[in-house]
């Protein structure tokens, strides 16, 4: 017996590389709890594969795929003239899984198709007289796999009379869990295969963005769990039962990482409505973020507690997830002070810089918390009286704001016609092609553009336009961080089923080269200060 890691077929290119990998945690933790391994990973049906897709499964413990393709619903076109039949799938960092993908020379009930035993006789004749497969796949070992196709259940004993029935002298049919074919094949024939490293695009699994917010908040959630679980962990070292009531949930949500993404986005069979479809991929939704945030926030209150201090003035910890020790800003929500004020990192005893955002109907204060450790945290207290680090941020000259890394120029409708790179000898990275620039949505360069903080840690840039329709563009350069921050709203009446609904679209991009993940902050008094970058693309 065996099964694949993946839960289901999955469009996983549009996945996060998490949800890929939290998707085979169940697996996984069987293979741990009872001495097994599940050497094989699937990406059935869709007719492309996202590159990379090899490195997390071999990565994850696969050592085998077999990809059979629908050739349905597509514009990818050759699927029945494959380069190679079966190679190595290669990833960058040397790993490989041997795949079997071979062309689809008939249709999806055969070799090529995602049901390639669907008439095993039928199959049994086509491998041993076409000339077409024998010449592009002159290998014995033959394996022919999968019969159920759409069937909501296929059960029979067919395969077994088949090969009790046609196993002769000259042929040996075999009843295989598709593991015993590809260990035979690779022994006897692995060591000549070419392995192979490439994207083969995406399709469907652009299908997500049918149900864009729900799927930007599983998205969300995953960033978001690499915090909560890194909390959860610190915690635990002093509290051993504090995860003891989350099993269930946790292994569901993991489960559901994957569920979400199930490749039938549309729904096109006659056993469920689309509407039932997008209401399931709701409840999936909803499993893995109230697990994720009740985490976050109990992992949050309980390591804030632990955090000790002394003294009477204000504190709170910014909390670094990752596995790197990282300089990003952290915003504190706050009163709106009567004094001015300063903030100190405990550890040193140092001034960091700091500055007030005046974000209705919040105001926080934004710090520069530099050098957190990695999966740790650090202490920062708040000060009566100006401080002396209130400058050496980002400058504004007009429409154009810079730091040490970049300087880039906003126009009035949220285009970005100049971003140049500091750190590359002033390069140019905007070019106008055909009148576009970076960030354009086609307007006519019409609006306003104003300072909407600026401070010792950071400037934002605003531009508001109705060209060519009303939308709302921030553009953020930060002190000593490699990233250019852009968050575009659109705030127009969009055409929708419900006249006078306003669909508001939120899009954040991400430019730099470091790389920095959502994380949190753990407060001796309770305030929460979170080191973010926003996800790439959000829509709310």
């Amino acid at each position: 017996m065996s099964v694949a890691l993946n839960p289901l077929v999955l469009v996983q290119g549009g996945a996060p590389t998490e949800s890929v990998l939290r998707g085979m945690y169940y697996p996984g933790l069987i293979e741990r709890r009872h001495n097994v391994q599940f050497p094989l990973a699937i990406a059935m049906e869709d007719q492309t594969m996202p590159f990379g897709l090899a490195s997390l499964w071999a990565g994850s413990g696969a050592r085998y795929s077999w990809k059979g393709v629908c050739d349905c619903a597509t514009q990818v076109t050759q699927l029945n003239n494959r380069e190679r039949e079966i190679y190595y799938a290669g990833g960058r960092d040397g790993s490989k899984v041997l795949m079997k993908w071979q062309s689809q020379l008939a249709n999806n009930k055969m070799y090529g198709g995602y049901s390639e035993a669907f008439d095993p006789l039928a199959s049994l004749a086509f491998a041993e007289t076409d000339p077409t497969f024998l010449s592009k796949y002159p290998f014995p070992v033959i394996g022919a796999f999968g019969r159920g196709w759409d069937d909501l259940q296929y059960t029979s004993d067919e395969f077994i009379n088949v090969a009790q029935q046609n196993s002769s002298a000259k042929r040996r049919i075999i009843v295989s869990n598709q593991e015993d074919f590809f260990r035979d094949f690779e022994t006897n024939y692995g060591a000549g295969l070419e392995t192979y490293s490439a994207s083969f695009g995406n399709e469907w699994d652009t299908l997500i963005a049918s149900l864009a917010e729900v799927s930007s908040r599983v998205k969300r959630s995953t960033e978001k769990l690499r915090s909560a679980e890194a909390m959860a962990t610190l915690v635990s070292i002093n509290q051993p039962a504090f995860m003891n009531s989350r099993f269930a949930a946790r292994d569901r949500a993991m489960i559901n990482l994957g569920l979400y993404f199930e490749h039938d986005w549309t729904a096109d069979g006659s056993i469920i409505t689309r509407a039932e479809r997008a209401a399931w991929n709701r409840k999936i939704e909803q499993e893995i973020t109230s697990y994720v945030d009740k985490l976050y926030d109990d992992a949050k209150a309980e390591l804030s507690s632990q955090i000790s201090r002394s003294g009477i003035e204000d504190r709170f910890a910014v909390f670094n997830p990752l596995s790197w020790t990282r300089t990003d800003f952290a915003d504190v929500p706050i009163k709106i002070p009567s004094k001015k004020i300063h903030v100190v990192d405990v550890s040193t005893g140092l001034e960091v810089p700091s500055q007030i955002i005046d974000v209705r109907p919040k105001r926080m204060l934004r710090v520069l918390a530099g050098d957190v450790p990695s999966a740790g945290y650090k202490v920062y207290e708040i000060r009566n009286g100006a401080g002396t680090a209130s400058l050496g941020g980002p400058t504004v000259n007009g429409t154009t704001v810079e730091n040490a890394n970049y300087r880039v120029t906003l126009a009035p409708d949220g285009a970005i016609t100049s971003l140049i790179d500091k750190t590359r000898g002033d390069r140019e990275t905007v070019r106008n092609i055909g009148g576009r620039v970076l960030n354009d949505l086609g307007g006519n360069r019409s609006g306003s553009v104003t300072v909407e903080s600026s401070g010792a840690v950071s400037v934002t840039l605003k531009a508001v336009s109705s060209s060519p329709i009303a939308h709302t563009t921030r553009l953020t350069l930060y002190k000593d961080i490699d990233r250019v921050d852009i968050s575009n709203t659109i705030s127009a009446i969009l055409a929708t089923s419900r006249p006078g609904v306003i669909r508001s679209i939120s899009i954040h991009l991400t430019s730099g080269t470091k790389r920095s993940e959502p994380s949190f902050a753990a407060n001796s008094r309770r305030a929460a200060a979170t080191m973010r970058r926003e996800t790439l693309v959000t829509t709310g």
